[in-house]
């Protein structure tokens, strides 16, 4: 078993913020989601993508993690 403390620091390094949509009253709409590779795939809910993302099928979105904030290029791929 490992400590909380381990399972914390395990999960900063694979969990993120994303930014989604301000809203009416400008405020940011965030959403989470987390790495599931090596290699950049990542996972999360339809819901956490931005309209333009979802519409094109990819783009960049922006994310935040490990204190620290990065523009990545995304491409979707649905599942059940």
């Amino acid at each position: 078993m490992i400590s909380a403390e381990k399972a914390r620091s395990m999960l900063d390094r694979i969990v993120f913020k994303i930014r989604i949509e301000q809203n009416v009253d400008g405020a940011w709409e965030w959403g989470t989601g987390f790495f599931s590779s090596k290699d950049g795939y990542a996972l999360t809910a339809f819901h956490n993508l931005p309209r333009n993302i979802v519409a094109t099928g990819g783009g960049t979105i922006t994310i935040f993690g490990q204190d620290r904030q990065m523009d990545v290029d995304c491409l979707v791929e649905r599942s059940l």
